[in-house]
């Protein structure tokens, strides 16, 4: 049975194009062997352990949310969390990784260090970065710690992406006045399935149902706590979340948001999963969102990942 799996990428999240290098493909032809440079689409979300410091002044006038620190010499951003998130009738399988509850509709697992896969059982199309063109572009230079070639130590989580179709989309909710804004750009992933969708980490494993739509988010730890717990989310006062794309690109000490684009038009939501028109990302994430407590933003401490509107904690991409 054909059918398809959506995983919708949230928070701190880069995507960028990694070379598998020079590869050699014999042709029985008069050009002889071609040399053909390969690469694939990765994402990367850094490990954010909120110990990490941001040394330069914030001037007032520089303040982006009502949460950024105002400090002489550095501050940090708040710990986050990588996760895989799913509703519990979609898992199948599972080998070494320790399922957790997140709400009464989500299970989630932690990433640390993994190197991660997401694999259909149908064919898909090569995976590209064509229709991305609302990220935010992040600039700089990666740092070494950050490389895509390997889980470093600054990468939480590395994933392979060399099949699907890799959307953006604007997440809606409500800012800390109330007021719906539509400012945070979200990424997700297609993949075609007959059955099932597998998750490959190394020796661990997920087996879930082939119309599964999955979480892969890089979130405050706080507001894992909160919605998983039901306890109220203190303020943390940490630094704009976009500041670790600064710390990733080398510019941490004159650190300015990711460059991005604009929609002059939102389009509706679609069903989960379904090519926008245009294919530009300007059109509401709709039911892909991740949704606490199974319900929408009711302005609650367990809907706060709908706070995080802005640019601040939107997916970016590098170059």
């Amino acid at each position: 049975m054909s059918s398809q799996a959506v995983i919708h990428f949230v928070g701190l999240v880069v995507w960028t194009m990694q070379s598998l290098g020079p590869q050699t493909t014999l042709r029985v032809s008069l050009s002889g062997a071609q040399i053909q440079n390969q690469s694939t689409v990765v994402a990367i979300m850094p490990r954010v352990t909120g110990t990490e410091t941001y040394p330069r002044l914030k001037a007032p006038a520089a303040r982006v949310s009502n949460n950024e620190q105002l400090v002489t010499g550095g501050g940090t951003v708040e710990a986050h969390t990588a996760i895989i998130a799913f509703a519990p009738c979609d898992l199948l399988s599972s080998t070494g990784w320790e399922i957790k509850r997140l709400t009464d509709r989500l299970l989630y697992v932690e990433l640390n260090g993994d190197r991660v896969t997401f694999r259909g059982d149908a064919t898909n199309p090569r995976a590209t970065l064509n229709d991305v063109s609302l990220l935010p572009h992040m600039g700089g230079s990666l740092q070494a710690e950050y490389a895509p070639t390997s889980t470093g130590p600054g990468t939480a989580a590395v994933f392979n992406i060399p099949q699907g179709a890799v959307r953006t989309c604007m997440a809606d909710g409500k800012n800390d006045e109330g007021n719906m804004i539509h400012q945070r750009v979200d990424t997700y992933l297609v993949l075609k399935t007959s059955q099932r969708l597998t998750v490959d980490a190394g020796p661990k494993q997920l087996v879930l149902d082939g119309s599964a739509v999955v979480y892969a988010a890089d979130v405050p730890a706080a507001w894992i706590a909160t919605v998983s717990t039901g306890a109220p989310q203190s303020s943390t006062g940490s630094l704009p979340h976009y500041e670790v794309y600064c710390r990733m690109n080398g510019t941490a000490a004159a650190c300015n948001p990711p460059a991005g684009s604009e929609c002059t038009a939102i389009a509706p939501p679609g069903p989960a999963g379904a090519v926008p028109s245009p294919p530009a990302g300007c059109h509401y994430c709709g039911e892909l969102q991740m949704i606490p407590r199974g319900g929408r933003d009711t302005d609650t401490d367990n809907a706060r990942i709908f706070h995080l509107m802005n640019s601040e904690c939107s997916n970016t991409r590098y170059p």
